[in-house]
Protein backbone atom coordinates (compact mmCIF):
# COMPACT_ATOMS: atom_id res chain seq x y z
CA UNK A 1 0.00 0.00 0.00
CA UNK A 2 2.81 2.41 0.89
CA UNK A 3 4.50 1.68 -2.44
CA UNK A 4 1.24 2.45 -4.29
CA UNK A 5 0.87 5.75 -2.46
CA UNK A 6 4.47 6.69 -3.21
CA UNK A 7 4.04 5.88 -6.91
CA UNK A 8 0.78 7.86 -7.01
CA UNK A 9 2.41 10.89 -5.39
CA UNK A 10 5.34 11.10 -7.79
CA UNK A 11 3.16 10.27 -10.79
CA UNK A 12 0.85 13.11 -9.77
CA UNK A 13 3.78 15.53 -9.58
CA UNK A 14 5.14 14.38 -12.95
CA UNK A 15 1.74 14.85 -14.61
CA UNK A 16 1.49 18.41 -13.24
CA UNK A 17 4.77 19.32 -14.95
CA UNK A 18 3.93 17.47 -18.18
CA UNK A 19 0.47 19.03 -18.55
CA UNK A 20 1.82 22.51 -17.79
CA UNK A 21 4.40 22.11 -20.56
CA UNK A 22 1.62 20.96 -22.90
CA UNK A 23 -0.36 24.15 -22.15
CA UNK A 24 2.63 26.38 -22.93
CA UNK A 25 3.39 24.40 -26.11
CA UNK A 26 -0.16 24.60 -27.47
CA UNK A 27 -0.39 28.31 -26.62
CA UNK A 28 2.96 28.93 -28.31
CA UNK A 29 1.63 27.38 -31.52
CA UNK A 30 -1.47 29.60 -31.49
CA UNK A 31 0.48 32.76 -30.68
CA UNK A 32 2.95 32.05 -33.45
CA UNK A 33 0.35 31.70 -36.20
CA UNK A 34 -2.08 34.20 -37.68
CA UNK A 35 -4.35 31.39 -38.90
CA UNK A 36 -4.73 29.14 -35.85
CA UNK A 37 -7.68 29.93 -33.59
CA UNK A 38 -8.41 26.51 -32.09
CA UNK A 39 -8.32 27.24 -28.37
CA UNK A 40 -10.04 23.93 -27.64
CA UNK A 41 -6.80 22.01 -27.06
CA UNK A 42 -5.45 24.75 -24.79
CA UNK A 43 -8.72 24.70 -22.84
CA UNK A 44 -8.58 20.91 -22.52
CA UNK A 45 -4.97 20.98 -21.30
CA UNK A 46 -5.74 23.79 -18.84
CA UNK A 47 -8.76 21.84 -17.55
CA UNK A 48 -6.60 18.75 -16.97
CA UNK A 49 -4.05 20.91 -15.15
CA UNK A 50 -6.84 22.34 -12.96
CA UNK A 51 -8.02 18.84 -12.02
CA UNK A 52 -4.56 17.32 -11.47
CA UNK A 53 -3.16 20.30 -9.55
CA UNK A 54 -6.26 20.61 -7.36
CA UNK A 55 -6.15 16.89 -6.62
CA UNK A 56 -2.48 17.22 -5.66
CA UNK A 57 -3.26 20.13 -3.34
CA UNK A 58 -5.76 17.87 -1.55
CA UNK A 59 -3.86 14.58 -1.28
CA UNK A 60 -0.16 15.58 -1.16
CA UNK A 61 0.79 16.69 2.34
CA UNK A 62 4.43 17.50 1.60
CA UNK A 63 4.03 21.22 0.96
CA UNK A 64 7.66 21.87 0.01
CA UNK A 65 7.72 19.11 -2.60
CA UNK A 66 4.33 20.05 -4.03
CA UNK A 67 5.07 23.78 -4.23
CA UNK A 68 8.52 23.13 -5.72
CA UNK A 69 6.87 20.99 -8.41
CA UNK A 70 4.30 23.73 -9.05
CA UNK A 71 7.04 26.32 -9.45
CA UNK A 72 8.96 24.05 -11.83
CA UNK A 73 5.78 23.52 -13.88
CA UNK A 74 5.40 27.29 -14.26
CA UNK A 75 9.10 27.73 -14.92
CA UNK A 76 8.97 25.46 -17.98
CA UNK A 77 7.22 28.31 -19.79
CA UNK A 78 10.65 29.89 -20.24
CA UNK A 79 11.36 27.22 -22.86
CA UNK A 80 8.78 28.88 -25.09
CA UNK A 81 9.04 32.58 -24.17
CA UNK A 82 12.86 32.56 -23.98
CA UNK A 83 12.54 35.82 -22.07
CA UNK A 84 13.90 36.27 -18.56
CA UNK A 85 11.40 39.09 -17.95
CA UNK A 86 8.59 36.52 -17.85
CA UNK A 87 10.01 35.39 -14.50
CA UNK A 88 8.04 38.25 -12.95
CA UNK A 89 4.75 36.74 -14.14
CA UNK A 90 5.89 33.24 -13.18
CA UNK A 91 6.71 34.38 -9.64
CA UNK A 92 3.36 36.17 -9.22
CA UNK A 93 1.52 33.11 -10.57
CA UNK A 94 3.43 30.90 -8.14
CA UNK A 95 2.31 33.10 -5.24
CA UNK A 96 -1.27 32.63 -6.45
CA UNK A 97 -0.80 28.85 -6.50
CA UNK A 98 0.72 29.03 -3.02
CA UNK A 99 -2.38 30.91 -1.84
CA UNK A 100 -4.65 28.40 -3.59
CA UNK A 101 -3.01 25.48 -1.79
CA UNK A 102 -3.08 27.34 1.53
CA UNK A 103 -6.84 27.89 1.27
CA UNK A 104 -7.36 24.27 0.21
CA UNK A 105 -5.43 22.88 3.18
CA UNK A 106 -7.22 25.25 5.55
CA UNK A 107 -10.61 24.04 4.33
CA UNK A 108 -9.51 20.41 4.74
CA UNK A 109 -8.70 21.09 8.41
CA UNK A 110 -12.03 22.85 8.98
CA UNK A 111 -14.26 20.14 7.46
CA UNK A 112 -15.37 17.09 9.43
CA UNK A 113 -16.20 15.21 6.22
CA UNK A 114 -14.54 15.00 2.82
CA UNK A 115 -16.07 17.81 0.76
CA UNK A 116 -14.31 18.56 -2.53
CA UNK A 117 -16.44 21.57 -3.39
CA UNK A 118 -15.72 23.37 -0.14
CA UNK A 119 -12.04 22.44 -0.37
CA UNK A 120 -11.76 24.26 -3.72
CA UNK A 121 -14.52 26.88 -3.69
CA UNK A 122 -12.06 29.66 -2.76
CA UNK A 123 -8.77 28.26 -4.05
CA UNK A 124 -10.15 27.73 -7.58
CA UNK A 125 -10.18 31.50 -8.07
CA UNK A 126 -6.46 31.77 -7.33
CA UNK A 127 -5.70 28.80 -9.59
CA UNK A 128 -7.70 30.23 -12.50
CA UNK A 129 -6.12 33.65 -11.99
CA UNK A 130 -2.66 32.05 -12.13
CA UNK A 131 -3.46 30.19 -15.38
CA UNK A 132 -4.94 33.30 -17.03
CA UNK A 133 -1.94 35.38 -15.95
CA UNK A 134 0.53 32.77 -17.22
CA UNK A 135 -1.07 32.51 -20.67
CA UNK A 136 -1.42 36.28 -21.01
CA UNK A 137 2.19 36.67 -19.88
CA UNK A 138 3.35 34.04 -22.36
CA UNK A 139 1.80 36.03 -25.18
CA UNK A 140 3.22 39.33 -23.92
CA UNK A 141 6.79 38.07 -23.58
CA UNK A 142 6.89 35.73 -26.58
CA UNK A 143 8.88 36.79 -29.61
CA UNK A 144 7.46 37.04 -33.14
CA UNK A 145 3.78 36.59 -32.18
CA UNK A 146 1.43 36.43 -35.17
CA UNK A 147 -2.07 35.90 -33.71
CA UNK A 148 -4.78 38.11 -35.25
CA UNK A 149 -7.46 39.88 -33.22
CA UNK A 150 -10.25 37.79 -34.71
CA UNK A 151 -8.53 34.70 -33.30
CA UNK A 152 -8.50 35.92 -29.69
CA UNK A 153 -10.38 33.60 -27.29
CA UNK A 154 -14.05 34.42 -26.73
CA UNK A 155 -16.71 33.30 -24.29
CA UNK A 156 -19.13 31.38 -26.48
CA UNK A 157 -21.29 28.25 -26.44
CA UNK A 158 -22.75 26.50 -29.46
CA UNK A 159 -26.04 24.62 -29.46
CA UNK A 160 -24.39 21.40 -28.37
CA UNK A 161 -23.03 23.08 -25.24
CA UNK A 162 -26.25 24.77 -24.20
CA UNK A 163 -27.11 22.09 -21.62
CA UNK A 164 -23.73 22.70 -19.94
CA UNK A 165 -24.41 26.42 -19.77
CA UNK A 166 -27.89 25.70 -18.38
CA UNK A 167 -26.39 23.74 -15.47
CA UNK A 168 -23.88 26.49 -14.75
CA UNK A 169 -26.57 29.18 -14.74
CA UNK A 170 -28.80 27.01 -12.53
CA UNK A 171 -25.97 26.69 -10.02
CA UNK A 172 -25.47 30.46 -9.96
CA UNK A 173 -29.16 31.46 -10.05
CA UNK A 174 -31.84 28.71 -10.06
CA UNK A 175 -34.44 31.35 -10.89
CA UNK A 176 -33.13 31.58 -14.46
CA UNK A 177 -33.95 27.94 -15.20
CA UNK A 178 -37.45 26.44 -15.46
CA UNK A 179 -38.49 23.17 -13.79
CA UNK A 180 -37.98 21.26 -17.05
CA UNK A 181 -34.31 22.42 -17.08
CA UNK A 182 -34.89 24.81 -19.98
CA UNK A 183 -33.57 28.35 -19.88
CA UNK A 184 -36.18 31.04 -19.37
CA UNK A 185 -36.86 33.54 -22.12
CA UNK A 186 -36.55 37.30 -21.92
CA UNK A 187 -40.31 37.76 -21.36
CA UNK A 188 -40.39 35.05 -18.69
CA UNK A 189 -37.47 36.72 -16.92
CA UNK A 190 -39.30 40.08 -17.00
CA UNK A 191 -42.50 38.52 -15.65
CA UNK A 192 -40.65 36.75 -12.81
CA UNK A 193 -38.85 39.96 -11.92
CA UNK A 194 -42.17 41.86 -11.91
CA UNK A 195 -43.87 39.29 -9.66
CA UNK A 196 -41.00 39.35 -7.15
CA UNK A 197 -40.63 43.14 -7.06
CA UNK A 198 -41.69 44.39 -3.57
CA UNK A 199 -42.50 47.82 -5.03
CA UNK A 200 -45.24 46.48 -7.33
CA UNK A 201 -48.01 46.65 -4.68
CA UNK A 202 -47.13 50.28 -3.99
CA UNK A 203 -47.25 51.18 -7.67
CA UNK A 204 -50.58 49.44 -8.32
CA UNK A 205 -52.15 49.93 -4.91
CA UNK A 206 -52.94 46.26 -4.35
CA UNK A 207 -51.47 42.77 -4.10
CA UNK A 208 -51.07 41.96 -7.77
CA UNK A 209 -48.99 39.82 -10.08
CA UNK A 210 -48.46 39.89 -13.83
CA UNK A 211 -51.42 37.60 -14.46
CA UNK A 212 -54.09 39.88 -12.99
CA UNK A 213 -53.13 43.26 -14.45
CA UNK A 214 -54.79 44.38 -17.66
CA UNK A 215 -53.42 43.79 -21.17
CA UNK A 216 -52.17 47.37 -21.59
CA UNK A 217 -50.22 47.23 -18.31
CA UNK A 218 -48.72 43.86 -19.28
CA UNK A 219 -47.53 45.31 -22.59
CA UNK A 220 -45.94 48.27 -20.79
CA UNK A 221 -44.13 46.00 -18.32
CA UNK A 222 -42.79 43.74 -21.07
CA UNK A 223 -41.76 46.63 -23.28
CA UNK A 224 -39.96 48.37 -20.43
CA UNK A 225 -38.16 45.16 -19.46
CA UNK A 226 -37.04 44.51 -23.04
CA UNK A 227 -35.71 48.06 -23.29
CA UNK A 228 -33.62 47.56 -20.12
CA UNK A 229 -32.17 44.29 -21.42
CA UNK A 230 -31.59 45.84 -24.86
CA UNK A 231 -29.46 48.52 -23.22
CA UNK A 232 -27.29 45.83 -21.63
CA UNK A 233 -26.61 44.03 -24.93
CA UNK A 234 -26.65 47.25 -26.99
CA UNK A 235 -29.23 45.93 -29.48
CA UNK A 236 -32.96 45.29 -29.63
CA UNK A 237 -33.99 41.99 -28.07
CA UNK A 238 -37.14 39.94 -28.61
CA UNK A 239 -39.23 38.33 -25.93
CA UNK A 240 -38.49 34.74 -26.98
CA UNK A 241 -34.67 35.00 -26.76
CA UNK A 242 -33.07 32.91 -24.02
CA UNK A 243 -31.49 34.69 -21.09
CA UNK A 244 -28.47 32.35 -21.26
CA UNK A 245 -27.57 33.78 -24.68
CA UNK A 246 -28.14 37.31 -23.39
CA UNK A 247 -25.87 36.55 -20.42
CA UNK A 248 -22.98 35.44 -22.63
CA UNK A 249 -23.49 38.29 -25.07
CA UNK A 250 -23.26 40.85 -22.28
CA UNK A 251 -19.98 39.33 -21.07
CA UNK A 252 -18.46 39.34 -24.55
CA UNK A 253 -19.67 42.90 -25.19
CA UNK A 254 -18.12 44.12 -21.96
CA UNK A 255 -14.82 42.47 -22.82
CA UNK A 256 -14.93 44.06 -26.27
CA UNK A 257 -15.81 47.46 -24.78
CA UNK A 258 -12.87 47.32 -22.40
CA UNK A 259 -10.44 46.24 -25.09
CA UNK A 260 -11.95 48.21 -27.97
CA UNK A 261 -11.71 45.20 -30.29
CA UNK A 262 -15.41 44.95 -31.14
CA UNK A 263 -14.64 45.90 -34.75
CA UNK A 264 -13.17 42.39 -35.10
CA UNK A 265 -9.70 43.56 -36.13
CA UNK A 266 -6.83 45.44 -34.56
CA UNK A 267 -3.63 46.16 -36.45
CA UNK A 268 -1.05 44.15 -34.54
CA UNK A 269 1.66 46.51 -35.73
CA UNK A 270 0.20 49.27 -33.56
CA UNK A 271 2.28 49.74 -30.37
CA UNK A 272 -0.78 49.44 -28.13
CA UNK A 273 -2.10 46.31 -29.88
CA UNK A 274 0.27 43.97 -28.05
CA UNK A 275 -1.03 45.17 -24.69
CA UNK A 276 -4.64 45.02 -25.91
CA UNK A 277 -4.22 41.40 -26.99
CA UNK A 278 -2.56 40.51 -23.68
CA UNK A 279 -5.47 41.89 -21.66
CA UNK A 280 -7.98 40.23 -24.00
CA UNK A 281 -6.38 36.83 -23.51
CA UNK A 282 -6.28 37.30 -19.72
CA UNK A 283 -9.94 38.36 -19.41
CA UNK A 284 -11.30 35.73 -21.78
CA UNK A 285 -9.42 32.86 -20.12
CA UNK A 286 -10.34 34.03 -16.62
CA UNK A 287 -14.00 34.52 -17.58
CA UNK A 288 -14.26 31.15 -19.30
CA UNK A 289 -12.52 29.44 -16.41
CA UNK A 290 -14.92 30.85 -13.84
CA UNK A 291 -17.87 29.54 -15.87
CA UNK A 292 -16.62 25.96 -16.18
CA UNK A 293 -14.74 25.63 -12.88
CA UNK A 294 -17.87 24.25 -11.21
CA UNK A 295 -17.64 21.19 -13.42
CA UNK A 296 -13.88 20.97 -13.13
CA UNK A 297 -14.32 20.64 -9.36
CA UNK A 298 -16.78 17.84 -10.07
CA UNK A 299 -14.03 16.24 -12.17
CA UNK A 300 -11.65 16.48 -9.21
CA UNK A 301 -14.25 14.73 -7.04
CA UNK A 302 -14.70 11.93 -9.60
CA UNK A 303 -10.94 11.27 -9.85
CA UNK A 304 -10.67 11.41 -6.05
CA UNK A 305 -13.38 8.76 -5.65
CA UNK A 306 -11.76 6.59 -8.34
CA UNK A 307 -8.49 6.62 -6.41
CA UNK A 308 -10.38 5.46 -3.32
CA UNK A 309 -12.16 2.75 -5.34
CA UNK A 310 -8.82 1.37 -6.58
CA UNK A 311 -7.39 1.46 -3.01
CA UNK A 312 -4.83 4.13 -3.87
CA UNK A 313 -6.35 6.39 -1.22
CA UNK A 314 -8.37 5.70 1.89
CA UNK A 315 -10.57 7.73 4.23
CA UNK A 316 -10.33 7.13 7.95
CA UNK A 317 -12.85 8.25 10.54
CA UNK A 318 -11.52 9.56 13.83
CA UNK A 319 -13.28 10.74 16.96
CA UNK A 320 -13.11 14.51 17.40
CA UNK A 321 -13.23 16.27 20.77
CA UNK A 322 -15.64 19.18 20.54
CA UNK A 323 -16.74 21.76 23.11
CA UNK A 324 -20.51 21.82 23.50
CA UNK A 325 -22.49 24.50 25.35
CA UNK A 326 -25.17 23.05 27.63
CA UNK A 327 -27.92 25.48 28.62
CA UNK A 328 -28.82 25.38 32.30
Amino acid sequence: MKLKIKILKYLELAVIIAVAMMIWYLADRIFGSADLNNWGWVTLAASIFFIVWSLGAIIIRDSKLFLATSFLALLTQLIFTRNVSSLVVIFISFLLLWAARKFTRREIKLRLKVDTWNYLRVSRRFLLLALALMLAGQYYFSKDVQIASENLPKLQFNNGQESLMTKIVYFVDPGLIKENNEAITVDEYIINKFNSDPLVPKRFGAEVDFGNINYYQQAVVLEGGREDISKMVERNVTGDEKMINIFLEVINNKIDDILNVSVGYVDKDMPVAHLIFTVAIFLAILGSGMLVSVFLIFGVAVVFRMLIFFDLLSIERKAVNMEIINIG
